[in-house]
């Protein structure tokens, strides 16, 4: 049925070094200008397109679609969020915007395609009886629904790992890759991957971290969702609808309802004296972090920390921090000051025993006007570790993020790159560490703009009758 795969693009790939790509999360080349063709001499495909979701995820999720294309049309038959729609005149123009990536494009003989159509025809009415109704997270949503069509119909294209929900197969279950060449199985909150081409991928609430095989790269969950190669084509197009201009002048007061931020990262972190540590000379791990507040303007705090990679010397390395307990007040559109208590432990398998840790954090997030946003902390650590005494460690981090602060309607929303420094003395010894990756920070409840000064009537002095005496 399948007669051959065809390139993404028909455009120049970019000759960016390398080594830039690299310095920024989720990068990957070449970056080939997607193309469909359509018209009189085009041929018959079916192409897999997907687009950044709304904001404040649009740097961390995508929503896909599927168009198909008779030979010689100038339109396309697309399908997408669990419907198949009529004729459109532009493949790209989907339920996602910003960056629209090709993930692949098939052709197929105008008898073939036929029957590809009548199989996505099928498969398409028979979806909401086989997967469920609609759930945004963790799915059955609408890359879940393209994910099923590509199987279904035997279409060997892969999505990218920010399509979350692609991989959803009910709440325990496996299935086939929609590339074909690999398999999913899922537990949740944890999913697996593993395929010839798709390699090896740890999911954690359907964030994907793993090795990609072919093309070669490092699978992350920062769009376009790896680091290395890929034959992805990309196109600019209008951004989706919670896209706003950023915030000017009394859009800049604090929030009344809800201030939070979550940050995907890596980290990479030295100590300076090891022989202080046990031998523990550094790791390089992949996490998440988030804290919020909820209440009016003064709110109840929570949040967690988690993160694991490799340690040197070589071995596993583990931090999960969780934060029941805290109290904060929000000064900003998505910013606050915070108090809060936790309980969790870090350690790795070859140096560093696991540790019941304590941490008591005070924490600052501000604002810094319309386009910035600045985060620091301190933290005071009870450690109890196997055969040691009670200690304290002292941790410390500052960070940035630079990104336009948006609206809709009374949600503040940003989200973009951030870097930042930390310092964590352990047994006395300073631990330092670099981190960078992407923030997504969300302020809801805004107050009503000030009403304007209420304007007096002027004062007439009223003329007073002389008596007649005094003329």
């Amino acid at each position: 049925m399948l007669k051959k795969t065809l390139s993404h693009s028909e455009g120049g790939a970019s000759l960016t070094a390398l080594s830039l790509c690299l310095a920024a999360s989720g990068c990957a080349l070449p970056r080939p200008t997607a193309v469909l063709p359509a018209g009189p001499d085009s041929g018959g495909y079916v192409a897999a397109v997907s687009g950044e979701f709304y904001a404040p995820v649009d740097e961390v999720s995508r929503s896909a679609w599927l168009v198909v294309h008779e030979p010689g049309s100038a339109t396309f038959a697309k399908y997408e969020n669990g419907n198949a729609y009529g004729l459109v005149g532009n493949p790209f123009d989907g339920y996602g915007g910003g960056d629209v990536m090709v993930h692949g494009r098939v052709a197929y003989e105008p008898n073939q395609l036929g029957d590809v159509r009548t199989c996505l025809a099928e498969a398409s009415r028979g979806y909401r009886e086989d997967v469920g109704p609609y759930r945004m997270f963790p799915g059955p949503n609408a890359n879940t629904y393209v994910a099923y069509l590509l199987r279904k119909c035997g279409i060997p294209i892969e999505l990218p790992s920010t399509a979350i929900g692609k991989d959803w197969v009910g709440w325990v279950g496996a299935a086939r890759t929609e590339g074909g060449t690999g398999v999913v199985l899922a537990a949740a909150p944890l999913a697996l991957r593993l395929g010839l081409k798709e390699g090896v991928e740890v999911q954690l609430f359907t964030l994907p971290v793993g090795i990609h095989f072919w093309p070669p790269g490092i699978t992350v969950p920062v769009n376009p969702g790896r680091i290395g190669f890929a034959t992805d084509a990309h196109r600019r197009e209008p951004e989706s609808g919670m896209s706003r201009p950023a915030l000017h002048g009394e859009d800049l007061r604090a929030s009344t309802k809800l201030a939070s931020s979550v940050q995907l990262l890596a980290r990479v972190d030295a100590s300076r004296y090891p022989s202080a540590t046990d031998g523990y000379r550094g790791a390089a791990k992949l996490g998440m972090s988030a804290r919020g507040l909820y209440g009016d303007r003064l709110g109840y705090g929570v949040g967690f920390d988690f993160d694991m990679g490799v340690s040197a010397p070589l071995g596993y390395a583990l931090s999960a921090h969780l934060f029941p307990i805290g109290v904060g007040y929000m000064v900003s559109p998505t910013g606050f000051v915070g108090l809060f208590s936790g309980i969790g432990t870090m350690g790795t398998t070859n140096r560093l025993p696991f540790a019941l840790e304590l941490p008591q954090e005070a924490r600052f997030e501000v604002d810094a006007g319309t386009r910035a946003r600045i985060v620091a902390r301190a933290q005071l650590i009870g450690v109890s570790a196997p055969y040691e005494p009670w200690r304290v460690d002292f941790a410390f981090g500052t960070y940035a993020r630079f990104a336009p602060l948006r609206r809709y309607e009374d949600l503040s929303f940003a989200s973009g790159y951030f870097f930042g420094i930390e310092q964590r003395l352990m047994h006395g010894d300073p631990v330092w560490g670099l981190v960078f990756g992407t923030e997504i920070a969300l302020g809801a409840g805004r107050p009503e703009p000030p009403r304007p000064p209420r304007e007096r009537p002027p004062l007439y002095r009223v003329p007073m009758a002389v008596p007649p005496e005094r003329q």
